[in-house]
């Protein structure tokens, strides 16, 4: 049953361009108001286009995804194993060697992810005919990580973002 309440919101939907209604429903669906953002999706006109072919836009799109979401990741794990070296640094100079050694335990986890995520990626673009370099392009990522010692793949890392990974390379 629509309301007038309804009528007058649908009223101030229709006033906002495609962008802003973008933005609005995103904003919804963050806060998992679903109702809301399904008015506003409605006041969204339909358009036809022409394009091109969908398969080709949707691996492109797929890819650059796939890219994206290994970038992140290679940065985040890049990031937190240097903070991890620094604070074993920290912890050996003021000689607290319990929290070095808990430090660089931190340090060795995140050397096993970066390990895990080049071989992730090198396998997942082999299945799916891709560029690693390509990929690491997009992401930042100027080659291979280089591990300091021989830590081995994460497997529980690496079998929680191969799926992942898999998923968005196709």
């Amino acid at each position: 049953m629509t309301t007038s309440q309804d009528h007058r919101v649908s009223k101030l939907y229709d006033a906002l361009t495609s962008k802003e209604k973008g933005a609005a429903v995103f904003a919804c669906l963050m806060r998992f108001d679903t109702a809301t953002a399904d008015r506003i999706v409605a006041t969204v006109p339909s358009k036809v286009y022409r394009t091109q072919d969908l398969e080709f836009s949707d691996r492109l799109r797929h890819l650059g995804d796939m890219a994206t979401f290994w970038g992140l990741h290679h940065w985040r794990e890049m990031t937190a194993m240097t903070a991890a070296l620094a604070l074993v640094d920290h912890a050996w100079q003021t000689e607290n060697n319990d929290l070095g050694e808990q430090y660089f335990e931190g340090f060795q986890n995140a050397q096993s992810h970066l390990v895990a995520l080049d071989a992730m990626l090198e396998n997942i673009c082999a299945e799916n005919g891709v560029d690693p370099e390509a990929v690491r392009m997009m992401a930042g990522v100027p080659d291979t990580f280089t591990p300091i010692g021989e830590p081995p793949p994460d497997p529980d890392f690496d079998s929680e973002f191969r799926g992942i990974l898999s998923r968005l390379a196709r």
